[in-house]
């Protein structure tokens, strides 16, 4: 498993939010992060996935 950091634009609440997510891809960590909060954006996991960013966290041990 590695580390991401799920990126949410400030176009969604006002502020920039991001989240850090345990997950083999980042396509998994952004689906997770959509099947937590699905209901507070009122989308498909395909147009969410285009508007979020996610990249490798560094995470010191």
């Amino acid at each position: 498993m590695k580390t991401y950091e799920v990126i949410i634009p400030s176009h969604f609440f006002g502020i920039e939010l991001s989240r850090l997510y345990q997950a083999k891809s980042a396509g998994e960590a952004k689906y997770k992060y959509w099947l937590s909060h699905a209901d507070a954006y009122g989308m498909t996991f395909g147009k969410f996935v285009k508007m979020v960013k996610c990249h490798r966290a560094y995470v010191s041990e």
